[in-house]
């Protein structure tokens, strides 16, 4: 029985940041290539996306022509983790959009999670309607400290149908500063 306690104990911890003064944290530079799409889950609204995994790797989200007397002119889904990021030494959040079928968009969102697992603080990147990288400063918007996220990729469109292609996402440190010597 104690055992099971101590066990439950860390892992609500876990969910709390960990403060910029407290050493190295247990997080490190989190990446996901999608080669089991097995982790994430379809999150959204009343039409759910369809989550594909591509070879060698990637994963495609769509959407299909929405149910009839859908009340909005577009539509929106998208697929959810929840995973720990170290925002104290890999800042950056960066994702390859491979496709973005016409008349699609993809945009990422996060919510910070606090240790019983609800939303405190919640962000949304830039939209893309291209194919391209986006890359987020979460360093920006956030403490340095690490942090238990709600992380969601987005696929919306057109009501006839939409789809997007993310290559791989994860973190990565911030550049190292530009000081104009060589």
């Amino acid at each position: 029985m104690r055992k099971v306690w101590i066990c439950t104990v860390a892992l609500s911890l876990a969910a709390f940041a960990v403060s910029a003064d407290e050493g190295v944290g247990r997080a490190r530079a989190w990446h996901d290539d999608f080669r089991r799409v097995s982790y994430w889950n379809v999150y959204g609204t009343g039409n759910p996306a369809k989550i594909e995994c591509l070879r060698p790797h990637g994963m495609r989200l769509s959407l299909n022509h929405v149910p009839f007397g859908w009340p909005y002119t577009y539509q929106w889904s998208g697929a959810r983790q929840e995973v720990e990021l170290d925002i104290r030494r890999f800042p950056i959040l960066k994702t390859n959009l491979s496709d973005v079928e016409g008349g699609s968009y993809a945009h990422l969102e996060i919510s910070v999670l606090d240790g019983f697992g609800k939303a405190v603080k919640n962000f949304r990147s830039e939209t893309f309607t291209h194919s391209g990288l986006i890359t987020w400063d979460l360093g920006k918007l956030l403490d340095p400290a690490v942090y238990t996220v709600d992380l969601r990729l987005i696929v919306g469109g057109d009501n006839a149908g939409c789809s997007v292609t993310y290559d791989s996402i994860g973190l990565e440190p911030a550049p190292a500063p530009h000081t104009g010597l060589r």
